[in-house]
């Protein structure tokens, strides 16, 4: 692949062969990935939230739209992991990632007291959004359920779209 004065270099170390590669991908690129002599899996972020009492609705199952208050929370640690948390004041930050949609889908029934492992993965990284993919899956390894958001990088200044910043498009690179 051609080097480009656009990109990101990502080192990895192979998996079973213990060989070290550098690899330069374009920052226009829809996610990073891990490359090892096995293939190849996107990178992710994994939260784990135990479901309460309080997240169920009177049939004992999960409420709807608390599978995206979960995913929000865990976008919030994923933030933070990120090193780009979420601040008290929003004029301390460089960008607000708004969210402008937000879709879910309920593959299997959610209980109290289900532990829960939601990742998170870049899906995709424009100039002025991003998109991020959501799975939540259960003690059992079933995937429960599946979420996605686009994020519009705003001014929090002026409230105006605005291209998302070198540093945090490398940080979304992470995930």
């Amino acid at each position: 692949m051609a080097k480009s004065t656009d990109a990101s270099s990502v080192e990895g170390m192979g998996s079973t062969l213990g060989m070290r590669m550098t690899l330069t991908f374009p920052l226009f690129l829809t996610h990073r990935v891990d490359i090892t002599d096995s293939g190849y899996r996107p990178r992710m972020f994994t939260y784990q939230h135990i479901v309460k009492l309080h997240d169920t609705d009177g049939y004992g199952i999960l409420f709807f739209a608390n599978q995206l208050r979960m995913c929000h929370d865990a976008l919030q640690e994923c933030w933070r992991a990120i090193g780009h948390p979420l601040l008290p004041n929003r004029h301390q930050l460089a960008v607000l990632p708004v969210v402008v949609h937000a879709d879910s889908d309920y593959l299997a029934k959610i209980v109290v007291d289900d532990v829960l492992r939601i990742s998170i993965t870049l899906d995709h990284i424009g100039t002025t959004s991003c998109s991020l993919r959501y799975a939540l899956i259960n003690q059992h390894d079933v995937e429960v359920g599946r979420a996605r958001t686009v994020h519009c990088a705003v001014d929090p200044t002026t409230d105006v779209k605005t291209p998302i910043p070198l540093a945090l498009r490398l940080a979304l690179g992470r995930i």
